[in-house]
């Protein structure tokens, strides 16, 4: 086995932690005002992203394989613990849960 196919292996095992602790951080620090507010206008969570989070994203996206993981279920499971009143957004108001749904599959379409 290559060293390369090895590190590959690991990443893709260990991706959707690095991806966690990333999107808890930036949870932490979101407030719920501005989560409604990007929800009510439509706005792209990508691009309300610091650019150091997506720079990340893109150089590991490739690496983790298949992002069959990275839903939206997956994603409020992971704010529960950093922000409970975003997450609750995401959990009790349908248009919210359909928002992060699209966000996720646009910042699945940028990192490839």
């Amino acid at each position: 086995m290559r060293l390369n196919d090895l590190l590959r292996g690991v990443v893709a095992q260990y991706g959707p932690s690095v991806v966690r602790g990333a999107l808890r951080e930036f949870m932490t620090g979101l407030k719920f005002t501005d989560a409604v507010e990007w929800v009510s206008e439509d706005r792209s969570l990508w691009g309300q992203m610091p650019e150091k989070y997506r720079e990340v994203f893109k150089e590991y996206a490739p690496k983790l394989g298949p992002l069959e993981w990275f839903t939206v279920d997956w994603a409020i499971e992971n704010a529960r613990e950093a922000n409970p009143g975003v997450a609750s957004l995401f959990l009790g108001w349908p248009e919210g849960r359909e928002w992060l749904g699209r966000q996720i599959e646009e910042i699945k379409g940028a990192s490839q």
